[in-house]
């Protein structure tokens, strides 16, 4: 996944600022740790703007465009993964880790599963580990099922930190 794919598939959840956008890529970009430069996150967002892929409606907010979003879908990666970064995400009291150990053939599905989590707000504490304060639709688990991820990937609720 390059990086202009990955920047296009948060834009594609929700238009977002730019100090907000440098999070999740500065976390994690195609299951690796990235160090990206902040001018190397602003000239791509001038080149992706000039091609039209992207739109700042907002002065400071960016979003994806109707072009952006067919490019994305001519992706082949993108393709026939459902998306619930849109879906309202109840926050909840209690602490969820998400914890996953996909194998290599799954790669793509495995991508798409990170990139979910991070938008849903969890935090990653390592590559396959996420830790926040959300509760999940209920189509989520569903969906991990159909994809066959169910048996790799594990949810638990922390009822108490110790510290």
């Amino acid at each position: 996944m390059t990086l202009t794919d990955f920047l296009l598939s948060i834009l594609s959840d929700y238009a977002t600022s730019y100090k907000t956008l440098r999070k999740p890529i500065f976390t994690m970009a195609d299951g690796r740790q990235v160090e990206v430069k902040e001018k190397t996150i602003k000239v791509l967002l001038s080149r992706l703007k000039k091609r039209g892929l992207i739109e700042n409606p907002r002065k400071g907010f960016w979003q994806i465009s109707k072009s952006g979003q067919k490019y994305l879908k001519s992706k082949k990666h993108w393709k026939l993964l459902p998306r619930f970064s849109k879906s309202p995400v109840e926050k909840d009291s209690q602490e969820v880790i998400v914890i996953f150990d996909i194998p290599e053939k799954y790669k793509k599905k495995r991508d798409w599963l990170r990139r979910e989590l991070i938008c849903f707000g969890l935090e990653p504490i390592q590559k396959s580990v996420l830790i926040g304060k959300k509760k999940f639709p209920s189509s989520f688990v569903e969906d991990l099922d159909e994809l066959d991820l169910l048996p790799y990937v594990h949810i638990f609720v922390i009822k108490e930190r110790l510290f």
